[in-house]
């Protein structure tokens, strides 16, 4: 490899070390507040642990899979 394209390599890597850096100091210092859906989000991952969507959840996977019986896919 050239000594020019092995220095435009280097050059090229550092530059994009710091951008990088650059991006995520900017990201971490920027504090404004919460976004308008978390609570939404907040309020979704409470619903999808609770004991009723449990329950849902094996009573769809052994539908599902009775399902899948009765269609015939265990025969060859």
């Amino acid at each position: 490899m050239p000594k020019t394209s092995r220095l435009f390599l280097g050059l090229a890597i550092v530059c994009g070390v710091l951008i990088v850096t650059a991006a995520a100091a900017m990201a971490a210092t920027a504090s404004g507040g919460t976004m308008p859906y978390e609570a939404g989000l907040t309020t979704f991952s409470t619903s999808i642990r609770g004991t009723i969507a449990g329950i849902l959840i094996v009573i769809g996977g052994v539908g599902g899979v009775g399902m899948w019986i009765a269609g015939g896919q265990l025969e060859r």
